[in-house]
């Protein structure tokens, strides 16, 4: 009878503890979950700042503020660039042929 009494006693401390512990386990489950949704809002969030910069970013620039942006860098400031006459930029060779056909 005693016996019988332990184990009716044991087994409903028993019974408490697991719907204790799955309550627990729910209410882990539950907070995590909410912690991975707010992340995933989180990042959702950048990941459109991020594209809606890069949108920006890739807009066609007009053609004047281009030329003003290459020119206004140090690098293109000290270089002045004019193209070689064709006869100084002709190889020797090409001046020989030209010569021939000329008649010069």
């Amino acid at each position: 009878m005693i016996r019988r009494e332990y184990t009716t006693t044991l087994n409903t401390l028993i019974n408490k503890l697991y719907s204790k512990i799955q309550q627990d386990v729910q209410e882990i489950f539950f907070e995590d979950i909410s912690n991975l949704t707010e992340n995933v809002k989180f990042l959702s969030i950048e990941r459109e700042q991020q594209g809606a910069m890069q949108a920006q970013a890739m807009r066609p620039i007009p053609e004047e503020k281009r030329k003003e942006i290459i020119y206004e860098c140090p690098e293109f400031l000290g270089m002045k660039y004019t193209l070689h006459l064709n006869n100084e930029a002709a190889t020797l060779a090409v001046q020989k042929n030209d010569a021939a056909l000329y008649g010069i």
